[in-house]
């Protein structure tokens, strides 16, 4: 590059030695000749950095006697050749650097007068891009995405491009330059996927592409509302990779109809409900297409009645339409081939034992429905193994481990997910039957700011070893430890007020009660029954005679202690 400094400098010293030669010369003329030269010197600086900095043409543009050419930093050079545009030899008009100028497909050869070359690429397809920019279809600026299962499911994506010119070259070649890329995202991280796009198709006057783009890998998360996803346009030609903002996608079923239920078999045939589904409903329709069953019914379903499917033995999956309410009373107990099913949001009240007792892996709940008692409870295979590993949706915990209700109520563990668990800070409440059956759990750490363990809440809990209620408990309900026979010890809070009927019955390996509590709480009649025979509750000393006197406690007088 020293050559083409000296080189240059040498030319422009002599275009402008020549420029001022002669006695008489006129002001005006040598002013525009002074003008020119400057114009002249600037252009070959130009040159000359876009070729130290390594920058890239943006365009060229031929002119009548040269060539307009702009680089990638923003800057221009005006290159004359000569006076009728042949190469400028003697300065005539011209250039008195550079001899000729071969515009490339990929670069721009510029050749000096003393016969040396050098090179300076031209710009890559998406190099020429200046905007990506989504084109929303909906007021809030999301994208829907539509589906029936995450298999099928497809999101349509409108993009413009600046300068729309490209638009037409870009269509024809979009599976070799396009791509798409999506962020889950969750309170732990976030997770990237490609998207596979299926079709694209162009509006080269308006310079906007249309994608259609399978989400099938978005994942059960974001099928079931259990976070968030958005999308970006990547062009990428290998070289330059341009990409435009992430766009927000929503989930957004396809509804069948609403006196329809879908569902699989283990065998691939058709099934019926046990009995009737719903009071003067009478199955009309049943068909099993592509692998997915499909029973009609003669009119739209609200409810799926008590028991209707109770111990059916070939249902792997059922899906409800939008419109049921209510999901009964032991609807789906003892199906020990069902493992998956997804509750519309449409329904507010699943009851009790529902789905208990049933072989669930997942369970998606798309709304916020009461749940009843032991409604997932005891999914198990016939080897004891609990199966349920998870739940899904809006009242899923980040984990997916249980659900949790608007007012911070632990309602169902799933019970194949682990064997300890530590309760999210986010609980208030354990609530009714939550834990109840985990023969298998370890341990549980409850936290701070909980304020009520209801009825039954760690019933038949064989394996737990210790309890610590945290302060702040004011309530434990009736048979909330019952059967837990592998308790050794257990903590109450200085909180407390009540103690529930059998709330420890059962509790055989029980030796040593902590009550921090100065005034003793009520107490449900056989709170301790068929505890271990040497059970010492301690009491705070200052305490210990209130608790002596107090008509409940007096019972287990022989079995109180200081601290």
């Amino acid at each position: 590059m020293k050559r083409f400094f000296l080189f240059l400098a040498t030319a422009l010293l002599t275009l402008s030695t020549a420029g001022c030669g002669g006695d008489d010369y006129d002001d005006a003329a040598l002013k525009q000749q002074i003008a020119e030269l400057e114009k002249r010197i600037a252009a070959a600086e130009t040159v000359l950095n876009a070729y130290n900095n390594n920058l890239f043409i943006k365009s060229v543009k031929q002119t009548a006697n040269g060539y307009i050419i702009s680089f990638s930093d923003g800057s221009t050079a005006t290159l004359t050749n000569g006076k009728d545009g042949t190469n400028g030899k003697d300065g005539a008009d011209g250039d008195t650097w550079i001899s000729n100028v071969v515009v490339g497909e990929t670069e721009v050869t510029f050749t000096m007068t003393n016969g040396e070359q050098f090179t300076i690429p031209r710009a890559t397809f998406v190099q020429q891009l200046q905007q990506i920019a989504y084109v929303p279809r909906y007021d809030d600026g999301q994208a829907s995405v539509l589906y029936t299962t995450a298999a099928d499911s497809y999101v349509v994506l409108d993009f413009q491009l600046s300068p729309r010119e490209l638009t037409a070259d870009l269509v024809a070649k979009w599976n070799e330059y396009l791509s798409v890329e999506a962020v889950l995202t969750a309170t732990r991280g976030v997770e990237v996927y490609t998207l596979a796009i299926s079709d694209c198709t162009a509006d080269t006057a308006r310079g906007i592409l249309t994608l259609t783009v399978s989400a099938s890998n978005l994942g059960v998360d974001f099928f079931s509302y259990s976070c968030a996803a958005a999308a970006a346009l990547v062009i990428s030609d290998g070289k330059t990779t341009l990409s435009s903002e992430y766009v927000p996608l929503r989930a957004q079923k396809e509804q069948f109809p609403a006196n329809q239920l879908r569902y699989t078999t283990t065998n691939g045939v058709t099934a019926v409900p046990i009995s009737a589904i719903a009071t003067g409903v009478t199955l009309t329709g049943n068909s099993y297409e592509n692998g997915i069953g499909t029973m009609t019914f003669s009119q739209e379903l609200t409810t799926i009645a008590a028991s209707s499917f109770a111990a059916h033995k070939t249902l792997t999956s059922i899906e409800f339409p939008e419109g049921v309410t209510t999901i009964g009373s032991k609807a789906f107990r003892s199906c020990k081939s069902l493992f998956k099913t997804v509750i519309p949001a449409s329904v507010t009240t699943i009851e009790e034992s529902a789905f208990a007792q049933s072989v669930l892996t997942e369970v998606t709940i798309l709304g916020r429905p009461t749940v009843g008692q032991f409604a997932f409870s005891n999914c198990k295979n016939n080897y004891g193994t609990h199966l349920l590993r998870a739940f899904y949706g809006p009242m899923a915990t980040t984990d997916h481990r249980a659900l949790v209700d608007t007012e911070g109520r632990l309602l169902a563990y799933a019970a194949g997910s682990g064997n300890s668990y530590e309760v999210p800070a986010t609980v208030k409440k354990i609530g009714a039957t939550a834990f109840a059956n985990c023969d298998k759990f370890t341990a549980v750490t409850l936290p701070e700011g909980l304020t009520e363990i209801e009825t039954y809440a760690f019933y038949y809990c064989y394996a737990l070893t210790a309890i610590v209620v945290p302060e702040g408990v004011t309530t434990i309900g009736d048979y909330a430890f019952m059967g837990d026979r592998a308790i050794t010890n257990a903590t109450l809070p200085a909180t407390l007020r009540t103690l529930g009927a059998r709330a420890f019955g059962g509790c055989s390996a029980l030796t040593t009660l902590t009550v921090n509590a100065t005034t003793p709480p009520s107490l449900g009649a056989q709170a301790f029954a068929s505890c271990h025979a040497s059970l010492q509750i301690k009491v705070p000393a200052s305490a210990l005679q209130s608790y002596l006197d107090h008509e409940d406690w007096s019972a287990y007088a022989a079995q109180i202690v200081a601290q």
